[in-house]
């Protein structure tokens, strides 16, 4: 996925066509969000919208292709709110497609295999926390000190689902096992 210069918002407003994400539903740290049914995402600088996911913000965009495979696999719940696509002039650039925006924040798997992963550590995150390389590395408190994986390996005993979002600083993306990636390619 790549990034996108867009924002989500509860309505759009030709003297503000690219407002600040400043709603109920954008306080950090908040597992209890509730987004409404419908928002609108407002590009900058686009005439049309294709895609079929990309990761934004605290979750994904969608396509209703996207979904349907989402909902017809066993997946995590997940928050959803359908949205309107349009440009800062406030026209509609979705080709008539429909998109969704989720997050699968309350619903992440813990199955990163530390032990069979291959990664950088981030020394400047670590040095922060005041803690040394050595000391993660006895301790394997990982979690949040990751730079970058080169290897990622998963525990397969910890996962039950066939997509799904890694409880994990560095990965952003969706996870999926080899059936649904087939489905998508």
């Amino acid at each position: 996925s790549s990034p996108i210069n867009g924002v989500l918002a509860e309505e759009y407003r030709k003297e503000d066509p690219f407002p600040a994400m400043k709603y109920d539903w954008t306080k950090p740290r908040d597992f209890n969000r509730q987004y409404p049914s419908n928002l609108f995402f407002i590009i900058k600088g686009e005439t049309k919208f294709e895609l079929d996911y990309a990761n934004y913000w605290d979750g994904f965009i969608i396509s209703q292709k996207f979904k349907d495979i989402i909902d017809k696999s066993n997946c995590p719940a997940y928050k959803c709110a359908k949205l309107t696509i349009v440009n800062t002039k406030g026209e509609d650039i979705s080709n008539s497609r429909n998109y969704y925006f989720i997050e699968m924040r309350n619903s992440v798997i813990d199955a990163i295999d530390y032990n069979n992963s291959q990664f950088l550590l981030d020394s400047d995150m670590i040095k922060m926390r005041g803690l040394t390389i050595s000391e993660v590395e006895k301790s394997g408190a990982y979690f949040g000190n990751i730079k970058e994986y080169q290897k990622l390996s998963l525990l397969s005993k910890e996962i039950e689902f066939d997509i799904f979002q890694l409880k994990d600083i560095v990965i952003h993306d969706l996870v999926c096992n080899e059936n649904i990636k087939a489905i998508l390619e």
